[in-house]
C-alpha cells in the first residue's frame, strides 16, 4: 500500500499524516459544540516531527495550515516541503507562527515517554512515542 501511495502521489506515506488526520477529526467532533468563530481557528496544526531532524542545535515547529482541507498526500507533501526548507535554512516567520495545536513525534528517535511543553499561544500538544515490547513485573 505504501509503495502504491508513493508511486501515485510522488511522496512517501508516513505516520504523521495519520496522526494529523486523527487529530483533525477529533477536533471537528469536539468543535461542533463551539461557537463558529472559535471552531474556524482550530485547523492550524503545528508539526514538529521533521523539525527535530533538520536543525541539530535547536527545535522549531513549522506550521501546517488548513489540515482539515488536506488529503493525506497533501499533508505528506507539505511536511516534506517544510522539512526541506528547514534543512536549507529557508523557513520564514510565516512558516513558524500561527499554530494552535502541536503534534510532536519523539518516537522516531526511540523515545518511550516525555513531557511535551505547550508553546504559547498554542492551546494543546500531543506527544507521540515509540512502542516497544518490555517485560513487566
Amino acid at each position: 500500500m505504501a509503495k502504491k501511495f508513493e508511486k501515485q502521489h510522488g511522496v512517501r506515506l508516513g505516520f504523521m499524516s495519520f496522526y494529523i488526520k486523527a487529530v483533525v477529526e477529533a477536533l471537528k467532533r469536539y468543535l461542533k459544540s463551539m461557537p463558529p468563530l472559535m471552531a474556524m481557528m482550530w485547523f492550524i496544526i503545528t508539526i514538529s516531527t521533521s523539525a527535530l531532524r533538520f536543525l541539530p542545535t535547536s527545535l522549531v515547529t513549522p506550521v501546517l495550515r488548513d489540515c482539515d482541507k488536506m488529503s493525506m498526500a497533501d499533508i505528506e507533501k507539505k511536511i516534506k516541503e517544510l522539512a526541506e526548507k528547514g534543512r536549507d535554512g529557508k523557513l520564514t516567520v510565516e512558516d513558524l507562527t500561527g499554530g494552535n495545536f502541536t503534534i510532536t513525534n519523539g518516537g522516531v528517535f526511540g523515545s518511550l515517554m516525555s513531557t511535551p511543553i505547550i508553546n504559547p499561544p498554542q492551546s494543546a500538544i500531543l506527544g507521540m512515542h515509540a512502542i516497544k515490547d518490555r517485560l513487566s513485573h
